[in-house]
């Protein structure tokens, strides 16, 4: 063989060679591709545990970087929690808890919250150390508190409380422990009436334990555990109860109060309404009464004003009768005085001339209608015939003269 010949064929075999260590070790850079290098997409965070030093690494931005053979744990930078019934996967997190109330009932509660990681390596170091990984995270952390959290918000309320006027409390109470950490309480005894028998029972209430220690863990104003999601620095939000599933039994015996206390509130309200009722007919009477007392009293303020304007009347009737009295003796005396010093003025000759005027006129009359005789013998010593005659005429006057007490004799000086 030539030493060409022999060249060649060590050329040959070592481009063999070459080539089948180029094939082994693009089949092994593909086979471990995947532990050489590592992409971090948006939305997640990445803790690698190095092959060799065992040091643990944290990558927040998405993007390609080296693995080199490293551990792996991804993490969703915000993930939802579900608290609900099991579905068919039978999914751990997929679970309803309990809930315990004041009066002993007990119930499945479903809801959800969402779950928010810190963004920085050495928090989220620190909880991987302890919790591992991401499940580790929910059924470790989450699931326990959020546990805790229903069953201390439960006590606070009764099932009936809690299935209506108190189920907005609920979920907020609940809430504000996830977030700040349970609240201390001590319990109290003390005995209610039953709403609906109406008899007197023992009841156990939770007193919120108010924070006078700056020591303790302290919001809000009361005292609390620590809360484990502010320990490792995560955040919670939509916090959400779908809904609170009560055992048949609890159900009818809410049904039942709720029932007995719509029946409740209707005898309450009709008896208001009799009440209301009898409140407008008493008033209605007591107006009744008092439209009366006032009809009356008008009626007898009438009486007493027509009797005092009658007696008013019949007392100046009365002074008026007085006064005419007192004036018609004033006017007697007055008229008496009058004649009387009209007598005194002139002894009433007036009067007296015209009585006699008219006794003369009635015995001159009486007198001419006497009989005269046919035959008259004599006469006196005037000369009269009828001396008689005469004589009557003189003697009538001085007895009229003498009544009425005048003197008819004619002086010289005309004074009588």
């Amino acid at each position: 063989m030539s030493q060409f010949d022999s060249d060649r064929k060590r050329l040959s075999l070592g481009g063999i060679i070459k080539l089948v260590v180029v094939l082994i070790l693009a089949l092994l850079g593909f086979t471990f591709a995947g532990q050489i290098f590592e992409n971090n997409i948006a939305g997640y965070m990445q803790i690698k545990q190095a092959a060799i030093s065992g040091n643990l690494t944290c990558r927040l931005e998405p993007g390609m970087y080296g693995q080199f053979f490293g551990d792996i744990h991804t993490y969703a930078e915000a993930e939802t929690f579900y608290f609900t019934a099991d579905d068919e996967t039978g999914e751990s997190r997929n679970q309803s808890l309990p809930a315990r109330f004041n009066d002993g009932a007990k119930a499945q509660v479903s809801g959800s919250l969402r779950v928010i990681l810190p963004s920085d390596c050495q928090t989220l170091i620190s909880i991987h150390r302890k919790f591992h990984s991401r499940a580790g995270v929910m059924q470790k952390l989450v699931l326990p508190a959020v546990r805790k959290a229903l069953f201390s918000t439960g006590p606070h309320m009764s099932a009936g409380e809690s299935y209506a006027e108190r189920r907005g409390e609920f979920g907020a109470l609940a809430e504000d422990q996830l977030h700040y950490g349970v609240i201390k309480v001590d319990k109290r005894s003390e005995m209610r009436p039953d709403p609906i028998t109406g008899e007197s029972k023992e009841v156990f209430t939770l007193i919120k334990r108010a924070c006078v220690n700056e020591g303790l863990t302290c919001v809000g104003g009361y005292e609390r555990d620590p809360s484990a999601f502010k320990e490792f620095g995560i955040g919670i939000t939509n916090f959400v109860i779908d809904g609170i599933q009560y055992p048949d039994a609890v159900l009818n015996q809410i049904e039942t109060q709720r029932s007995a206390r719509m029946n409740i509130i209707t005898q309450q309200a009709t008896a208001k309404e009799a009440e209301a009722r009898a409140a407008k007919a008493g008033a209605e009477a007591i107006a009744q009464v008092a439209e009366t007392r006032a009809a009356a009293e008008v009626e007898k303020t009438k009486i007493i004003v027509a009797a005092e304007a009658k007696r008013e009347s019949a007392r100046l009737d009365a002074e008026a009768a007085e006064l005419e009295k007192k004036a018609n003796i004033a006017r007697g005396e007055g008229e008496a005085k009058r004649r009387e010093l009209e007598m005194r003025a002139d002894g009433a000759l007036d009067k007296k001339l015209a009585a006699l005027v008219q006794i003369n006129r009635s015995w001159a009359e009486a007198y001419s209608s006497r009989p005269v005789p046919q035959l008259i013998m004599g006469g006196d010593s005037n000369g009269n015939t009828d001396a008689g005659t005469v004589d009557f005429s003189q003697a009538m006057q001085l007895l009229v003269a003498k009544q009425l007490g005048l003197d008819l004799s004619i002086t010289a000086s005309g004074s009588r």
